[in-house]
């Protein structure tokens, strides 16, 4: 080529601009019609592309046999690609220019790219992979799925239903036991649980019936409803037995509240956080507690206030004391062995008791004994004044029960005999009276036809003509019948008469 040639020099500037012309046009041409960013890379030529018009999926790249449903609709499109990118727009908004969203994947690890771009009505979506033909990547792939089917083979062969919804409320996924379930029940299990309204990270528990067959009263699930960035998981524990037995209980305690509503002593039970659980119309009769303050399942120390406040209880010297006293009754009532008597104010005299329930609860029974009190106090009055006109006497009483038990004697019968029941800690017997009688006056026979006396209900009255001298005094033993196979013995004095002086014989 000869270099010196004006023209050639001509022919080589005028291609160069050309070329350079081209270069522009075509440049502008891909700008332009594309609207694309500059600095979006080319996309691989396995990168998947969907095509939408508005909402529509009008074309795509990904072969049918690879997809487990049809994707109409960027709603179904949005339900398939949420697992991995959980930030995907509800609905896709017509763009008056060009509008470009990128969103990653939301595991780690996982290095997936999601792009939408949108001119006016119409969206194009490129799922862009990242570098996973190397032999790393698809050995990691290939484990990941390992991994997760391996999972998928778990939650499927669960016996627990589990399964999880989408925003909209529709069943993404569920395992074997969901299945059956909605086959017992003949409907979707999106049908048959009420929407939940929870953000992302919510959990919640609920109760749900579900009747099974057309003869069967239904079973009861606790649900438990954990909601994702890309729907709700549920899973479902079958509680109808437990279900079943609260209502049992339910069913005992009210059995057990009406039989308690007819007696006359006061119940409180508490549980074992220390609240009331259950109370009876006596525990108001007899405490003056308003039946609304004990609706409300006061704590046990507040039950005890409120009897303090209204002098249903002795007073204490000190609040601490009270504290204490308190804590005292309770650890009692754990074991078993609380029981006090409570004299008031009022002069009412309350017998309280406290047992142990089961799981750790309390029961007090409170018992109104005023008029046993009462009874048993004039009954002493009674005893003490039979005792006093007894010791008043000269004669020598003591009575025998029909158990052959020494029951009582006067003061008379303690002088001669030097005998006294209330001072020993065993009981006498009619041989160890017999005994200690026959160390004052030694009589064996006359002992021995006495203690016959005593201890054969059969036999009559015993009456001695035999005088014998104790403590300077002239005696003579009778022993009479009493009621209720008891006997009574009596050593009455005998007064000696003067005698003449011609009756002594002079020795």
């Amino acid at each position: 080529m000869d270099y010196a040639n004006p023209m050639v020099w001509a022919g080589l500037a005028l291609v160069c601009t050309v070329s350079a012309l081209a270069a522009i046009w075509v440049s502008d041409r891909f700008f332009s019609g594309s609207a694309r960013s500059t600095h979006r890379p080319a996309l691989h030529r396995d990168d998947l592309v969907f095509l939408l018009q508005n909402d529509t999926v009008v074309d795509h790249n990904l072969p049918r046999d690879h997809l487990d449903e049809d994707l109409e609709t960027w709603s179904a499109l949005r339900e398939w690609l949420g697992p991995r990118f959980v930030d995907l727009p509800r609905s896709l908004e017509p763009s008056d220019g060009q509008a470009v969203q990128k969103i990653y994947a939301s595991t780690a690890g996982d290095d997936g790219e999601l792009r939408i771009e949108t001119q006016a009505d119409r969206t194009r979506v490129s799922l862009i992979e990242g570098d996973r033909f190397t032999p790393a990547g698809q050995h990691e792939l290939l484990q990941s799925k390992r991994k997760s089917d391996h999972l998928d083979q778990l939650l499927r062969a669960s016996p627990f239903p589990a399964w999880e919804t989408t925003d909209q409320g529709h069943v993404s996924w569920s395992n074997a036991a969901a299945e059956d379930l909605e086959r017992r029940i003949g409907k979707p299990l999106s049908q048959a649980m009420t929407p939940l309204d929870l953000a992302p990270g919510d959990v919640r528990t609920a109760r749900v019936h579900l009747k099974v067959g057309d003869h069967d009263d239904g079973h009861w699930f606790e649900v438990t409803s954990d909601a994702t960035r890309t729907g709700v998981i549920h899973h479902a524990n079958d509680i109808t037995e437990v279900v079943n037995a609260e209502k049992a209980r339910r069913n005992f305690v009210q059995t057990l509240t009406k039989t308690f509503a007819s007696l006359t002593i006061g119940l409180a039970v508490f549980d074992r956080n220390r609240q009331l659980a259950l109370f009876n119309p006596a525990l108001i009769d007899l405490t003056s507690l308003p039946a609304d303050f004990l609706s409300a399942r006061p704590d046990m120390m507040g039950f005890f206030d409120a009897l303090r406040d209204r002098k249903m209880m002795p007073e204490p010297k000190d609040f601490a004391s009270f504290r204490t006293r308190i804590n005292d009754m309770v650890s009692k009532a754990k074991d078993g062995f609380y029981e006090e008597t409570w004299p008031l104010p009022s002069d009412l005299t309350y017998r309280v008791a406290g047992r142990p329930h089961p799981d750790g609860a309390v029961a007090f029974l409170f018992e109104d004994i005023s008029a046993e009190i009462s009874l048993a106090r004039r009954f002493r009055l009674q005893l003490d004044l039979r005792q006093s006109t007894l010791d008043q006497l000269d004669t020598a009483i003591a009575v025998v029960r029909g158990d052959h038990i020494l029951a009582f004697c006067n003061t008379a019968f303690s002088r001669m005999w030097g005998i006294d029941p209330d001072s020993s800690f065993a009981d006498i017997t009619v041989h160890d009276l017999r005994r200690v009688c026959e160390s004052v006056h030694q009589d064996p026979a006359f002992w021995t036809r006495v203690e016959d006396a005593l201890t054969s209900r059969s036999a009559g009255p015993l009456q001695t003509d035999d005088t014998f001298l104790i403590n300077g005094d002239h005696v003579r033993c009778q022993v009479l019948p009493l009621a209720l196979g008891a006997s009574m013995i009596e050593f009455a004095r005998i007064v000696q008469t003067a005698r003449q002086p011609s009756e002594y014989v002079d020795g």
